[in-house]
């Protein structure tokens, strides 16, 4: 059992938690003393890192909502900025990015929408027409040949063409 624990310690997550912990009373402890020796030099040390901290939040290019979270908790002294400076920013790394890019270059269906778009214009323009709306509403959408559907009016009807 204590064998499990000390594993689990030694994982790269428990090393990381610890090595936070540590940091998290070292930076209290600075502030403790600080506060003690210099109250003033404190103060002013507090309102320069949460000034600095909402800086970088606003000027950082993020999703609204998550701004508003982060400037929540900036303003909760000495713990904000610290959580803000160690889990804020998620920078992905130079493997991830290549990655990223390589899922971007693959191409993973064959593209022929355009030319079965073209067919179909030329033969029935009223189900050209119907095709291009629903296309102009999604983007993603695509056009395929050799598909079958069929309309059912009710689930039981449905049920009856599945037996």
């Amino acid at each position: 059992m204590k064998y499990r624990k000390f594993q689990l310690l030694m994982s790269k997550y428990g090393f990381s938690l610890s090595i936070m912990l540590l940091e998290l009373c070292l930076v209290f402890g600075l502030f403790l003393y600080l506060g003690r020796m210099a109250p003033i030099l404190w103060v002013i040390l507090l309102i320069f890192m949460s000034m600095a901290t909402i800086v970088a939040i606003v000027n950082r290019s993020m999703a609204p909502e998550s701004k508003v979270m982060w400037l929540v908790v900036t303003f909760v002294p000495v713990i904000g900025p610290l959580l803000y400076l160690m889990f804020g920013e998620r920078r992905l790394s130079k493997k991830e990015i290549k990655q990223l890019d390589k899922l971007g270059s693959m191409h993973f269906r064959e593209d022929n929408s355009k030319a079965l778009r073209q067919k179909l214009k030329e033969e029935d323009k009223a189900a050209y027409g119907v095709i291009k709306s629903l296309l102009s509403m999604d983007s993603n959408a695509d056009v395929y040949n050799r598909t079958d559907s069929q309309f059912f009016s009710s689930g039981e009807s449905m049920w009856q063409y599945m037996l």
